[in-house]
């Protein structure tokens, strides 16, 4: 599992990292956490990283959703698994959406 969060500015993002972390592990699976700080190019860049890394599924919570958009469709060929991307759905390239 891998999650791309945008900032550890916010407080709302790090309780997510807490969240995540606990909930994943709670059901047995492994999560890398990895986040964007605000900058759309590293936000690619960690997505691209977890496909690297051969994740099963990547949970995209975009700082800037065009941007995340395009990275997901660049992502989706080479993905072996599910992309998850909420809020914004500008892209047929992720399997799952939910509007937080």
């Amino acid at each position: 599992m891998g999650v791309v969060l945008p900032t550890k500015n916010e407080p709302r993002w790090i309780q997510d990292e807490t969240r995540f972390n606990d909930a994943f592990k709670a059901a047995g699976y492994k999560v890398q956490i990895l986040f964007s700080d605000g900058d759309s190019a590293k936000e690619k860049a960690n997505v691209e990283a977890l496909i690297a890394q051969k994740v099963q599924v990547i949970i995209i919570c975009p700082q800037d959703a065009t941007a995340a958009a395009a990275a997901a469709a660049e992502a989706r060929p080479r993905c072996e698994g599910d992309l998850l991307r909420p809020p914004d759905p500008r892209t047929d390239a992720v399997d799952y959406y939910c509007d937080l």
